[in-house]
C-alpha cells in the first residue's frame, strides 16, 4: 500500500511522464529533430527512478536540456505575460529550495538523534555497541562510541549490541539488538 508521500511522488512522475511524451510525440509529428533530442536527453536519469531514494545529482545531466526545451516553450508565451511568469517561477523555486532543505535538514537530525539515543547511555555503562555501515549509522555511531562491525576483522561477543537500520513503509528506523553468537558448537 502506498503511504501519501510515495502517493504524491506517483502522481507527479505521471504528471512529468505525460508532459514528456507528449513534447516527444510532439517533435516526432513535426519531425522536429531538435526537440526530439531534447526530450531524450531529459530521459537521462530514467534507469534510476526504481530505487527508493532518487538523488538530485542525477537530475543534473538533464538540466541543460529543461532550460532549452523551457526557452524553446516560451517562444508562444505573449510577452506581456512573461515577467508575471518570471516571479511565479522564482517564487515557486525558491519555496521548493527551502523546502527541500528543510527536509534535508530533518532526515540529518533524525539520524544524529537517533544514534545518540540508541548507543550513547549502553556505551557510557561501558557495553560494547557495533554497527554496520549504512545510512546515518556511518557517520554518527562512531561519534558516540559504537564500533564497525567488519566481517573477519572486527568480532563482536556474545552480549554486545547492534545497531540495526531498516526500512519500514518507506521510512527508516533503527533499534538495538543483543547479539547471541553461536560457535558452531
Amino acid at each position: 500500500m502506498l503511504v501519501q508521500g510515495e502517493l504524491a511522488a506517483t502522481f507527479l512522475a505521471g504528471i512529468a511522464f505525460s508532459v514528456i511524451a507528449d513534447l516527444l510525440m510532439e517533435s516526432w509529428k513535426k519531425c522536429e529533430q531538435p526537440g526530439f533530442f531534447l526530450m531524450l536527453w531529459l530521459l537521462i536519469p530514467l534507469p534510476v527512478v526504481v530505487y527508493g531514494h532518487l538523488l538530485i545529482k542525477y537530475l543534473l545531466p538533464c538540466m541543460p536540456a529543461v532550460i532549452l526545451t523551457c526557452f524553446r516553450l516560451a517562444e508562444s508565451v505573449p510577452a506581456r505575460m512573461a515577467p508575471a511568469g518570471g516571479v511565479i517561477l522564482i517564487i515557486g523555486a525558491t519555496i521548493y529550495s527551502v523546502l527541500i532543505l528543510r527536509s534535508d535538514a530533518e532526515f540529518a537530525e533524525f539520524g544524529r538523534s537517533a544514534m545518540a539515543e540508541l548507543i550513547q547511555p549502553h556505551t557510557a555503562t561501558g557495553e560494547t555497541v557495533w554497527y554496520g555501515g549504512t545510512f546515518s549509522a556511518y557517520w554518527y555511531a562512531p561519534l558516540d562510541g559504537a564500533r564497525l562491525y567488519v566481517v573477519g576483522t572486527s568480532e563482536p561477543k556474545s552480549g554486545d549490541l547492534l545497531v540495526v537500520g531498516f526500512r519500514e513503509g518507506g521510512r527508516v528506523k533503527y533499534s538495538l539488538r543483543r547479539l547471541h553468537i553461536c560457535d558452531g558448537k
